[in-house]
């Protein structure tokens, strides 16, 4: 849950540094927000809002290190959820709906071999 909007749920993350790659921003983002070193991940979807604005969702498969809420000032706080808890949140973009969704069928497809 981000600090400056309450009751708002947001996925963590954020934006490139200059000549950074969005996987490299991924691996410092989530060092600087959660604390943990990734190892794995897959690309999720990716979302043109803008020429200016390209959203790219990672879904981490592999990190070392405890995920915590490395960074106070960036999130009021750092929770988990199961599926049918994450869908019935409110959350700052609405394609993190349609990211949950496509975890959900990658988690049954894999299941399933």
């Amino acid at each position: 849950m981000r600090s400056n909007y309450p009751g708002i749920w947001d996925f963590v993350g954020g934006h490139c540094e200059s000549d950074e790659s969005f996987e490299e921003a991924l691996e410092r983002e989530l060092l600087e927000e959660l604390g943990v070193n990734v190892t794995q991940y897959i690309l999720l979807m990716t979302v043109d809002e803008s020429p200016d604005f390209i959203l790219k969702l990672f879904l981490v498969t592999g990190w070392e290190g405890a995920v915590h809420n490395a960074d106070e000032h960036e999130h009021e706080r750092v929770e988990w959820f199961d599926f049918k808890e994450a869908m019935r949140l409110e959350f700052m973009n609405t394609n993190y709906l349609v990211a949950l969704e496509r975890i959900q069928q990658l988690r049954i497809k894999l299941e399933k071999e």
